[in-house]
């Protein structure tokens, strides 16, 4: 059974970075292959994603795209290691995919927040991305997100009261920009 993409908030525009992807995905789509990693990064155990493979193979399988396991593992195993998320889940109180509804800049959004992140610091809003980004322009690439992470900060702060900030995490680098 075919799962379809999962829906944005947000439409962003690419980069437009040169230099190809670090991980191969083979040719996997783009929306199946972003949808197949968000899956797995909400399934997959934390800290140590000690079954990342299996859920991956089952993900990638049931979306189509088999070829693209191996780099959808890669990316997870980026993200799970990131500066951002190590130490993150034992330290802090971790959702994923958390739902919203809210209305923000007059209109309605519906969406699911990849991961939040409530610790001593406040709320971390993350969103993932699987576009290819050139080594050094992560700030401006998460710049082209910031209608999405604007709308899911709006949202978090209106469910409670608290002011967030927002990270993207590029998974295939592993690198966390700011988009506060």
């Amino acid at each position: 059974m075919k799962v379809d993409p999962r829906p944005l908030v947000a439409e962003a525009a690419t980069s437009g970075g040169e230099g190809g992807p670090v991980i191969d995905v083979g040719s996997a789509p783009p929306l199946e292959l972003g949808d197949a990693f968000h899956r797995v990064m909400e399934m997959v155990s934390l800290p140590k994603g000690e079954d990342l493979e299996e859920i991956a193979t089952a993900i990638c399988a049931e979306a189509g795209i088999a070829e693209a396991t191996n780099g959808v593992v890669e990316m997870a195993r980026l993200c799970l290691a990131s500066e951002l998320l190590r130490g993150r889940y034992e330290q802090s109180i971790v959702h994923r995919e958390v739902p919203f509804v809210t209305v923000h800049d007059g209109r309605v959004l519906i969406g699911r927040i990849d991961l939040l992140i409530r610790s001593n610091e406040g709320v971390i809003v993350v969103d993932y991305k699987t576009d290819s980004v050139e080594a050094g322009r992560e700030a401006g690439a998460a710049e082209s997100h910031r209608g999405q992470t604007d709308a899911y900060r709006h949202a978090v702060s209106e469910a409670t009261n608290a002011e967030g900030s927002a990270r993207v995490l590029f998974a295939r680098t592993g690198v966390v920009a700011d988009v506060s």
